[in-house]
């Protein structure tokens, strides 16, 4: 009995020590964790909102060149170089057909800034620059886009239109090419509109002429 009750007690200190080191692996690993989890926020912290803002700027910028321009010989997407008024907005996607636009959209990127937690970390914030950089270079529409307020409903449908200025919207990162390619439709479908209207004119003003 002795034997056996000595046999328990050293499978029951082995089973203690091989969880005790278990114990001790995983504790190891989660601290490794958390020294990558500070690190990161460290490394967060050390970038400003102009360098955040740049990675999803140049997201974009590949986004588009891969999926569109190589398909519209005629559009160009580019960085607004037009600072005259002070400001200016990231990039300016802009077709032409000719001598005429069928399509410009001012572009501005917005970041969510994971660790500085601040009122910049609205979308209406942005909204006001967004439109004066709109007005300055002549474009048609303007884009807000933004990883901001990511719990947001109002912004989950990923386009979504800002009533408080006119033809503008704040576009998730996945919804760029998309919403794009929707303003597309409209403008190609005006633009013909247009050309069939000036036909028209320009048939009666023939027929005038001649009668």
């Amino acid at each position: 009995t002795s034997n056996l009750e000595l046999k328990k007690k050293e499978a029951e200190l082995n089973l203690k020590d091989q969880f005790n080191q278990t114990l001790n692996g995983k504790n190891d690993e989660i601290q490794d964790l958390k020294n990558q989890v500070a690190f990161f926020k460290n490394y967060q912290m050390s970038l400003g909102s102009k360098e955040l803002g740049e990675n999803l700027e140049n997201h974009v910028h590949d986004e588009i060149h891969e999926n569109l321009i190589g398909v519209l010989p005629n559009a160009t997407f580019g960085k607004d170089n037009d600072s005259s008024t002070g400001t200016k907005g990231d990039r300016i996607f802009k077709e032409m057909d000719g001598p005429r636009e069928v399509l410009s959209i001012m572009f501005d990127m917005k970041d969510e800034f994971l660790i500085k937690k601040t009122d910049e970390n609205k979308n209406y914030k942005h909204y006001y620059k967004l439109n004066k950089d709109r007005l300055k270079s002549g474009c048609e529409y303007s884009f807000l886009v933004s990883t901001l307020e990511p719990k947001n409903k109002l912004f989950s449908s990923g386009m979504t239109l800002v009533h408080d200025y006119p033809k503008m919207f704040v576009i998730r990162p996945g919804n760029v090419i998309s919403s794009i390619i929707t303003l597309r439709t409209f403008a190609l479908e005006k633009l013909r509109l247009q050309k069939e209207l000036e036909n028209a004119l320009a048939k009666n003003a023939d027929a005038k002429i001649y009668a």
